[in-house]
């Protein structure tokens, strides 16, 4: 006889003898296992869990980017930097005309001359008080109505400070990048009219990037800040904090970590591996040790009296391995193959 007919021999006779005892310890001769491929050992003690290719955004680091806003509305008619582009602190990034700074710039005038005058006029009153030609309340008039104006001019200057006078045209304001760094998004067009505090450029700093991490919210109990995070390219970062609240539509967690790369961008997509502190009695055995159904995953022990099916708890995966959690005897044996045939042999699913 041939050895596929024999094995398949092997195959009908053991399902025949067994499958009147699903309850019972299913027992096989080393002949009937090797025929069935199922493969016996000793399952992987781990202190770790990995989970591989979790959903990751790259984002500007906390505290590391800085929008640039138009303090004015205006036309845009001028573009000095784009995506991508490095910058240096006060470099023009873009300039806009606007109406409101050039009637900016006749009020910072009008200011000027006003506070000079309203100065002017205290310290005559003051003088005047020391001689005892006017009353003290005139001096305090005089002082009130100088503290305004300087009040109202140091508002003005510091409004032209947010919007740096051009040297091309009347009306016309620049757009400065407020650090050395690198142009993350640029909101803006040539032509294009923008509004009063609308979003012109968003500029980030040279160092470490974020990632926000989406988990599935059945590990929430294995995270804590400083879980190691590896990025595809082999580069490492840390998780700064694990987030409070669960996503309802992805019942996921959001993890938030930083990583130095320069290949990373933010708004970059990326898969990163993340390793969890394992709990007491996880093992790591290959995908065919464990059978998966809705009733729940299983493992089949080996024992003198045959392979026993054992409940685990299935703490994650790899392409082709998964931790398992489970109670498991010292010097433990399990079907490290051929898990579906003993389920099958067995009646489940």
């Amino acid at each position: 006889m041939s050895r596929p007919a024999t094995l398949a021999l092997a195959c009908a006779l053991a399902l025949a003898s067994l499958g009147a005892h699903a309850a019972t310890p299913i027992q096989l001769d080393a002949a009937q296992q090797q025929a069935l491929a199922i493969r016996s050992g000793a399952p992987e003690a781990v202190r770790e869990v990995l989970l591989t290719q979790l959903p990751a955004l790259v984002t500007p680091a906390a505290g590391n980017a800085e929008a640039v806003t138009a303090p004015y509305a205006g036309v845009v008619t001028w573009i000095g930097a784009y995506e991508g582009d490095s910058v240096r602190q006060g470099q023009v990034l873009a300039r806009v005309q606007s109406r409101e700074a050039m009637l900016l710039a006749g009020e910072l005038t009008t200011a000027q001359s006003a506070a000079a005058a309203a100065n002017a006029q205290a310290k005559r009153d003051t003088s005047l008080h020391k001689e005892g030609i006017i009353a003290a309340a005139r001096v305090e008039q005089s002082r009130a109505a100088a503290s305004a104006a300087n009040a109202r001019l140091h508002g003005l200057r510091a409004a032209q400070a947010l919007a740096p006078k051009s040297v091309q045209r009347p009306g016309e304001y620049e757009l400065r990048a407020p650090f050395a760094g690198r142009v993350l998004t640029r909101e803006v067009e040539l032509g294009q009219a923008i509004d009063s505090l609308g979003m012109a450029f968003s500029i980030g700093r040279a160092g470490p990037v974020g990632l926000e991490i989406r988990i599935p919210e059945s590990y929430r109990a294995l995270l804590r800040p400083g879980l190691v995070v590896q990025l595809p390219d082999g580069t490492r970062g840390q998780v700064l904090s694990v987030g409070a609240a669960i996503d309802a539509r992805t019942q996921s967690l959001k993890l938030r970590a930083t990583a130095a790369g320069p290949n990373l961008m933010p708004g970059q997509r990326l898969g990163v591996n993340l390793a969890l502190p394992a709990p007491a009695q996880t093992w790591k055995v290959p995908a065919t040790a464990v059978t998966r159904s809705h009733a729940g995953d299983t493992i089949y022990l080996l024992t003198a009296r045959g392979f026993v099916p054992l409940p685990v708890t299935v703490l994650g995966q790899t392409e082709s391995a998964l931790y398992v959690q489970a109670k498991l005897p010292a010097q433990a044996r399990i079907a490290l193959g051929g898990a579906l045939v003993l389920a099958g042999l067995a009646g489940g699913e």
